[in-house]
């Protein structure tokens, strides 16, 4: 399976929302010689295979944003054969047991000043009022006030993001 294959696979299975995770042996295999080979390197081991993943990394990111720009077009081609409704799903079912979704959707922004006097006597009003934490305030508090932060605590679930991976071409030493 090439790497576009196997992006293009990944794409389509998030498209369908989270898997259970399943490890074949081989890739359990894998794992766990990578955390063997953890163990007995050294810094100059280190920096070799970094070198050496930074380069893979940078292939699999170009072969990724091609993948994605080929699937971009292919759905542009499809959509000419196949326009979407302007709101809402529709279906074309195939020959070969697929079939295809597309989905339409209008977006929505108001000059909130302005709707709101034209509704400020209407008993029903198309304004929703959104009140969410302040993720900024949030880590300011628990940083900086440790009393107001076990005060508020019990009411806050605090979770690892997933991790950020950037590899970027640099003339000077770091």
């Amino acid at each position: 399976m090439t790497l576009a294959e196997i992006i293009i696979k990944a794409i389509l299975a998030a498209e369908k929302g989270p898997q259970p995770l399943e490890l074949g042996a081989d890739l359990r295999r894998r794992l766990e010689n990578r955390a063997n080979m953890r163990t007995a390197m050294t810094k100059s081991n280190i920096d070799t295979i970094l070198d050496q993943l930074a380069e893979e990394w940078l292939v699999a990111k170009e072969a990724e944003r091609e993948a994605n720009l080929e699937r971009i077009n292919i759905e542009e081609r499809i959509l000419e054969l196949v326009p979407p409704k302007e709101e809402g799903v529709s279906y074309r079912k195939l020959g070969n047991s697929y079939r295809i979704k597309s989905t339409g959707k209008l977006s929505y922004k108001a000059d909130l000043d302005k709707l709101t006097t034209l509704v400020k006597d209407w008993e029903i009003k198309p304004i929703k009022v959104e009140i969410k934490a302040d993720e900024a305030m949030l880590k300011h508090i628990r940083a900086n006030c440790p009393d107001l932060w076990r005060v508020i605590a019990i009411a806050i679930t605090t979770k690892p993001s997933k991790t950020a991976v950037t590899i970027e071409e640099t003339t000077d030493d770091l």
